[in-house]
């Protein structure tokens, strides 16, 4: 390798990712805010992330995300799924991919919020087969929420 090549390698990969810790002091409001706080923290993080830059690899931020998809308002909801998938993107486990199976089988789920989980499935599973199960899922739980009213 040339001295410069040399010199950028030992520059690019000596950086390191933010830890949760930098990640929530820079954005406070994800662990609890105004909503519009909250929702202008998720989208700054979507606009930023970017896997091939330590610097802009928010991965530490998952459990925050996490959740934040697991409760809140649909609308914080629905924008932390999209933040979420954003910087899970190439890294996603089962457990991601459960968690939305699981939110597409709550009773009277958001029909937005939804589409956001089916999204995050196509972009997490190319065959769809996580995305036609959420779809089920809630075709299910529609048809029961239906049966008991």
């Amino acid at each position: 390798m040339r001295p410069a090549a040399v010199a950028f390698h030992m520059w690019w990969f000596g950086r390191a990712r933010p830890g949760r810790g930098e990640i929530e002091a820079r954005w406070p409001a994800l662990a609890g805010g105004a909503e519009a706080d909250v929702l202008a923290a998720l989208a700054e993080i979507r606009s930023l992330q970017d896997a091939r830059d330590p610097q802009h690899d928010f991965l530490a931020a998952e459990p925050s995300l996490e959740a934040l998809v697991q409760r809140g308002p649909a609308r914080v909801r629905r924008a932390a799924i999209d933040t979420w998938a954003t910087v899970l993107e190439g890294r996603v486990k089962r457990a991601h991919m459960d968690l939305l199976a699981d939110l597409s089988s709550e009773p009277d789920v958001d029909p937005e919020l939804l589409g956001a989980a089916i999204r995050a499935a196509l972009g997490f599973d190319d065959g769809g087969e996580l995305a036609a199960e959420i779809s089920r899922n809630a075709q299910s739980s529609a048809r029961t929420n239906q049966h008991f009213k």
